[in-house]
């Protein structure tokens, strides 16, 4: 199943394929999960060491439930059971309680938490226009603040900001960890910023998550139903052989400047005008092509398309591309589907993910000999060996 957050921006986005006239699945439709009894939780994290005092050893852990009930209450079990500081009263002068939803974070009191929630989510309110950008020239030159917070955070580690927001709490320091990290095994250190504020801001939506009727399936399903209404055409079940370029007129090569080399391309320039990717050709020759407005996206990843997708002379004349020397491994992905007999009351099983996450093991920070009241962090994700994990 593929779990999603937001589900409300998620229907605006996805519209026009919530219903269509020619798709047997019946439009895209999600399904909360969870239920009312438990909150709609959809995650439980275990991360050794933490809850406990490390008396015992850093495997002991205490399960913590998120569920869809929002960021005050993630505060509020930090506050009973990790020694955090408690957040500001949710209830107002009448008795009543206060709404404690996604936009109402003012109230931070003494939790470091919560504080740390808010500065979050103030910078992934520049996420989607962020993204959007990447794709759309003319959103590029019209950035907002905003949305060039969040860029400033795609090019910053997360442990960084864990540091120096919640240097007090060790405890508190790995959970965030955890909830902004659950699906990979890297700890913040090599974690990039912008990610983890993504995550943490969906984790601890009060919509909590949601999922597609019928899987990924039902979704691909529904969307080719509006790209054939719209006139495109879905192919499946093809072999790619490489992408189609434009040809760029002929134009005199200039050696690189002495302080201005691209050693990733033999000190020669590659800063000139890259040629358009119209199309893709297959493996039985032919050729499917984009309009002039069009482009070609590729989610194979950086490497395979770079490698394996590009001509040899379009990738001899242009050069590597911007930040390919900086991927240096793919990281696997090892899936294993274990069956249960029974149903899920006869196994008392609950809807929930769950997740083990060394990489937020509780880091060991100690006082510095000699000065008084300093306290050197430790690194978050080290294992009993004093060994970072995913390293």
């Amino acid at each position: 199943a593929m779990n999603i957050s937001h589900p409300a921006k998620q229907q605006k986005l996805l519209a026009p394929a919530l219903c269509t006239a020619t798709d047997a699945q019946g439009g895209i439709r999600f399904a909360r999960i969870g239920s009312s009894q438990d909150g709609y939780a959809h995650s439980v994290l275990s991360v050794p060491g933490l809850g406990t005092d490390g008396s015992s050893g850093s495997d002991r852990m205490i399960p913590v439930v998120i569920n869809a009930e929002g960021p005050t209450s993630l505060a509020e079990f930090c506050a009973t059971s990790l020694g955090d500081g408690f957040p500001g009263s949710t209830m107002d002068l009448d008795g009543n309680k206060k709404d404690t939803n996604d936009d109402n974070l003012d109230n931070v009191g003494n939790s470091t938490s919560l504080g740390y929630l808010k500065a979050c989510r103030q910078i992934n309110a520049g996420s989607a226009e962020y993204y959007l950008s990447k794709l759309f020239t003319a959103t590029n030159n019209n950035a907002s603040s905003e949305s060039n917070a969040y860029k400033q955070s795609t090019i910053q580690r997360a442990s960084a900001f864990l540091d120096k927001c919640l240097p007090l709490n060790p405890h508190v320091r790995s959970l965030m960890a955890a909830i902004g990290n659950p699906n990979e095994n890297l700890s913040p250190g090599k974690t990039c910023m912008a990610a983890h504020v993504s995550h943490l801001c969906a984790m601890t939506s009060t919509e909590g998550m949601v999922y597609p009727v019928g899987g990924p399936r039902a979704l691909c399903h529904s969307l080719a139903s509006v790209i054939e209404q719209c006139g495109g055409r879905v192919v499946s079940g093809v072999a790619l052989q490489e992408l189609l370029f434009d040809k760029l007129p002929e134009v005199e090569k200039k050696p690189a400047k002495e302080d201005k080399k691209d050693y990733a391309n033999n000190g020669e320039d590659h800063s000139g005008p890259k040629p358009r990717c119209k199309g893709i050709r297959l493996q039985n020759g032919c050729e499917i092509t984009t309009t002039e407005e069009g482009a070609v996206l590729s989610t194979l990843g950086l490497l395979p398309t770079f490698l394996h997708l590009l001509p040899t002379d379009v990738r001899g004349a242009h050069g590597v591309c911007p930040g390919l020397p900086a991927v240096s491994e793919r990281r696997p992905l090892l899936k294993i589907l274990v069956g249960l007999r029974g149903t899920k009351e006869e196994l008392d099983l609950t809807g929930a993910d769950w997740y083990r996450l060394p990489n937020a093991t509780l880091p060991r920070d100690e006082l510095v000999a000699g000065e008084t009241g300093k306290v050197q962090l430790g690194t978050i994700g080290v294992d009993d060996d004093g060994d970072a994990v995913g390293g």
